[in-house]
């Protein structure tokens, strides 16, 4: 342009011829194409959810798959999920992250705390489970576990239990951990 600021289009080589003072000067330039950012080599959760251990923390009960990729800030091109768009995304649906070549760097699973059954739902079998779990009569896997410490301690206790039957029964939200009065 007028003030000697020269502005790429393309990449490739391009001859530049520059006078002045009565003096000529030619050069050639190599433009080469703008390099593509890096992508993550983590899952990058929004405000909400947090990935820790391995594991997807802060999904809610009825999150379908679709809105679950959208609580990340990666490129969804480079995420998979294991669930269908639509279905819900309950205890035990994996996250994936892939590189450019399409192979898997990093997987976390989602805990939805009271969903121990891994429908996306707080339901009755998930009370019943979290009871059993209380009581050790049943074996449950790492993740039903987890979905089951609705109250945060180490340990699921009758606390949870009692927790996770007053969401089912509208009488509590596990996730605001406050009574819910009509």
């Amino acid at each position: 342009d007028k003030n000697g600021v020269i502005t790429a289009l393309s990449q490739g080589n391009v001859t530049v011829t520059v006078k002045a003072g009565g003096k000529t000067a030619v050069f050639t330039l190599n433009v080469l194409a703008k390099p593509e950012p890096e992508l993550p080599k983590n899952l990058l959760p929004k405000e909400g959810i947090s990935v820790s251990d391995g594991y997807i923390l802060g999904v809610q009960e009825l999150t379908t798959a679709d809105e679950l990729l959208k609580m990340f800030e990666n490129d969804s091109k480079y995420l998979v999920i294991n669930a269908s768009s639509d279905e819900y995304a309950g205890t035990g649906t994996t996250v994936s992250l892939k590189d450019k070549k399409g192979n898997i760097i990093e997987t976390a699973t989602v805990i939805v705390l009271g969903d121990c059954d891994g429908s996306g739902t707080v339901s009755a079998t998930d009370y019943l489970i979290t009871r059993r779990i209380v009581l050790m009569t049943y074996e449950y896997t790492d993740v039903q576990y987890e979905a089951a410490r609705v109250s945060g301690m180490p340990a699921v206790t009758a606390t949870d239990y009692l927790m996770v039957r007053k969401h089912f029964l509208g009488l509590y939200d596990i996730y605001t951990q406050t009574s819910i009065t009509e």
